[in-house]
């Protein structure tokens, strides 16, 4: 018989295996040539390839081929034409099915789901004569994908028992949806915790700058993967800590392009432009990203005909690349080479437009700036953004507040830029009050706000409130404490002239971070007159800065300023 050319468990193998429409020909040919075309069971394998192939007409005409459709023949067609996106075809036969299984319930709940139609789903769901664990996930899903929470809650709560595949749904819906205590409330509570859990609690950590939480569960994960290791290795880089990202990533058991492309961009954003091309050259498989990468570490340590030849051997440029080179240009200073750039690429997006207003807003030319700004066809956030933080750079204060107060949706980035321009052009008692209109408007306070706020306070003298910011930091907002939030705590205290409690908050700070901060003390100890103190300071900025004669000027100063009754410099 032909039947035994080609053998039954075989070709059953290849028809479930196929991923080529010109090898599903071949399958289907060789079905019909085997004996097998009238045999329902390979009519409903021959549906379920074709249909995850996307040949829907082969699929279609399959069905309409077998006598006797059963309930798997109905379930493999409706599920064809879900899975590319015809829901509409998908209830036509879902309809008219006399038929109907777990299965078909189940596609047909999850196909109006990942359309976003809730409500058919819910409807459907109702309909059902049986739930299963899975139907119950496909509809936690469905509702927190689109930010339905309530109703998500709703179903967990009523779910009759919860795997971690439920458990791990409404944590990263929380995360997703921004309701990050939410997240680690559900986390704490769960029976169990895997690696899924963990990665998914690990991201929400890192992402919202609670480093101490994210080290801890990493540590006490029961598992951990590449998605894990480079979450911690990426939360690591942004605290600044690269030796640790360093050790973290030496450590891993296995490294794929993502992990290689985060500890290229630590290196970079931190300044270790060397480390940076070590993993660059290292990498087997380069993307657009890493090359990206590599064009801004260039431009932002002022290795410009490097950024260009990165830029000129990249094999496929997208708008990024192009971003990125303008970038170079216009943060170095060379404004006219960044427009020449602009004007080689193949098309201006809304990318593009941000990097070249952007670079001549940095550059000082903040009316050419804006007048880029009025030509963009497609404003965003990003474009937005720019604008306020070029013109607060520049002191233009008005016109900034005048774009802050216009913005259609207002940034983190946006209130963070207006707070430090008032703080740092003298106005704080406003910066006080945008800070303070942040926190009514429901705008979640980061590390960056909390500098701004205590820079501001330093200006107009709020020692009190200062402190009362500083200590809110942890306890309230649940942050991490920097060294940049410390030696503006520093600033405030020695300008209000209280040395010695500046000196003691100088000795909890890391001593290589606490540069800046030594030299706010050592200027106060001039406008104050206290040698003392003055001679401590000196010393430690001398020690961390011995290349500078900065240290023993300044000195020099308060000596002239108290033998000659605090009158002046020497």
């Amino acid at each position: 018989m032909v039947s035994s050319v080609v053998p039954r468990s075989k070709l059953i193998e290849s028809i479930r295996s196929c991923k080529e429409g010109v090898e599903a020909k071949k399958l289907h040919d060789q079905v019909l040539a085997s004996g097998f075309s009238q045999v329902r069971f390979f009519g409903n394998l021959l549906i379920h390839m074709y249909g995850r192939l996307g040949e829907l007409v082969q699929a279609r005409s399959i069905f309409d081929s077998i006598r006797d459709p059963c309930v798997y023949s109905w379930g493999s067609i409706t599920s064809a034409y879900i899975s590319n996106g015809q829901l509409q075809e998908a209830r036509k036969i879902f309809a008219r099915a006399p038929l109907k299984n777990l299965v078909s319930w189940t596609s047909m709940v999850q196909g109006n789901a990942r359309h976003g139609d809730m409500e058919e789903a819910k409807r459907l769901f109702e309909r059902m004569p049986e739930w299963d664990i899975v139907l119950w996930g496909v509809m936690l899903a469905g509702y927190a994908q689109r930010g339905y929470m309530d109703q998500a809650e709703f179903f967990f709560e009523e779910m009759p028992e919860r795997n971690s595949v439920a458990w791990n749904i409404m944590v990263a819906g929380y995360a997703q949806n921004d309701l990050l205590e939410k997240a680690k409330a559900l986390f704490d509570r769960m029976p169990e915790w895997d690696v899924v859990s963990c990665s998914t609690i690990l991201q929400v950590f890192a992402e919202n700058g609670q480093f101490v939480e994210a080290k801890r569960t990493f540590d006490s994960s029961p598992e951990r993967n590449v998605f894990s290791w480079t979450e911690m290795l990426g939360a690591l880089a942004n605290q600044g800590k690269v030796d640790e990202a360093q050790e973290v990533f030496h450590r891993m058991p296995q490294w794929n392009v993502v992990t290689l492309n985060s500890m290229l961009a630590a290196n970079a954003q931190n300044g270790y432009l060397d480390q940076a091309k070590a993993v660059f050259d290292r990498m087997q498989e380069r993307t657009a990203v890493s090359w990206n990468s590599m064009i801004t570490a260039y431009g932002q340590n002022g290795c410009i005909d490097m950024a260009r030849e990165t830029f000129d051997n990249l094999p496929g440029r997208n708008d990024a690349s192009w971003s990125g080179l303008i970038a170079a240009f216009a943060q170095n200073g060379l404004l006219d080479e960044a427009n020449r750039v602009f004007e080689r690429m193949p098309q201006w997006t809304s990318i593009a437009w941000n990097a070249i207003a952007a670079g001549t807003a940095q550059n000082g030319r903040v009316e050419a700036a804006m007048d880029l700004f009025g030509k963009m066809a497609g404003k965003n956030s990003v474009s937005w953004n720019s604008m306020i933080a070029g013109n607060t750079h520049n002191g233009q204060l008005e016109q900034a507040k005048s774009m802050f107060d216009k913005m259609p949706q207002r940034t983190m980035l946006s209130w963070n830029s207006m707070v430090a321009g008032f703080a740092h052009f003298g106005q704080g008692r406003e910066a006080l009050e945008l800070f303070h209109a942040m926190a009514l408007e429901g705008i979640k306070q980061d590390e960056i706000a909390f500098v701004n706020v205590l820079v501001a306070c330093s200006r107009i003298g709020c020692v009190d409130r200062g402190w009362q910011y500083f200590e809110s930091i942890t306890r309230d907002h649940g942050l991490n404490l920097t060294a940049d939030h410390c030696g503006c705590m520093v600033d405030v205290l020695a300008r209000a002239g209280k040395l010695e409690d500046a000196e003691e908050m100088l000795g909890k700070m890391p001593r290589t971070r606490s540069e800046g901060a030594w030299g706010s003390l050592l200027g106060a100890c001039r406008t104050h007159w206290d040698l003392s103190t003055a001679s401590r300071a000196a010393q430690e900025f001398a020690w961390l800065k011995p290349e500078r004669a900065f240290s023993y000027i300044m000195l020099a100063n308060v000596c002239s300023s108290e033998s000659k009754g605090g009158r002046g410099f020497a």
